[in-house]
């Protein structure tokens, strides 16, 4: 189903977060593709609970680009 490859994503997304974070990883860019946009809103709401982390989320953008660069702080 499409909704288990969805948790698994969003599974990996904390997974390479917590990664970054333990190795001090500053930068890192999920790439989440150019499509419908599910995807990329499942990666902006993981994103956006997640503390002590910085991102650009502009509405101009939104389905433009296939990517976005995360600062870790």
């Amino acid at each position: 189903e499409s909704w288990e490859r969805y948790v698994i994503q969003k599974e990996k997304l904390v997974d390479a977060l917590e990664y970054c974070k333990g190795k001090y990883i500053k930068k890192f860019i999920v790439i989440h593709g150019i499509g419908d946009g599910v995807l990329q809103d499942l990666v902006y709401e993981v994103l956006r609970g997640y503390p002590h982390i910085e991102f650009e989320e502009n509405e101009f953008f939104k389905h433009q680009s296939g990517s976005i660069e995360v600062h870790i702080l």
